[in-house]
């Protein structure tokens, strides 16, 4: 009887044929790689999102982020799950009713970036917040390692009456400083 021969028939099974083949994947994943349940980056990132955000669940935060992920571009940058944590704590300390909205995503192999909406009720003003940013990820083994945000503070800081954006005038058009007084 041969390797690839069932037992007692004779016959090549199924089971035979597809042995050799995840032998050969796992001896070389590098060069063979297997994706039997390996959700994609697309999923990985809507996940985030739902479970991180709209959730509010910690736990994601350890499940989805790896121990060396750099975030850039949400307040400063931080390293890992517990940086992220603290950042994640200063938002929902600041805001409840938060609701994440994924509005584009492209993604190339393990590399996403898209655009979403985010939503909230900001809890001292009682005033609803809703802004468009911008992010882009990196995933390695399942878990991100790289997170960048592009967001604009100042629509968000106006939406909260903490900034006049007519005051941007005055930086780009010098000697209108009374315009927007």
């Amino acid at each position: 009887m041969g390797l690839f021969r069932g037992v007692k028939s004779g016959r090549t099974t199924a089971a035979a044929i597809a042995y050799p083949t995840l032998l050969r994947a796992r001896l070389h994943a590098d060069t063979f790689p297997l994706r039997l349940s390996m959700k994609t980056a697309k999923e990985l990132t809507r996940e985030w999102f739902d479970r991180v955000w709209n959730h509010l669940d910690r736990s994601a935060i350890e499940d989805l982020m790896d121990p060396r992920c750099e975030i850039l571009g949400l307040t400063t940058t931080v390293r890992g799950p517990r940086g992220f944590l603290s950042v994640h704590e200063s938002f929902t300390t600041a805001f409840d009713q938060i609701h994440v909205e994924v509005l584009e995503l492209v993604a190339e192999e393990n590399e996403v970036a898209g655009h979403a909406r985010f939503g909230a009720r900001h809890r001292e003003s009682q005033r609803q917040v809703d802004m468009i940013f911008s992010f882009s990820g990196k995933f390695e083994n399942g878990r991100l390692i790289q997170i960048r945000n592009v967001v604009d503070y100042t629509s968000l800081l106006a939406q909260l009456n903490l900034f006049d954006p007519r005051r941007i005038e005055v930086i780009f058009s010098p000697g209108r400083e009374d315009s927007a007084s």
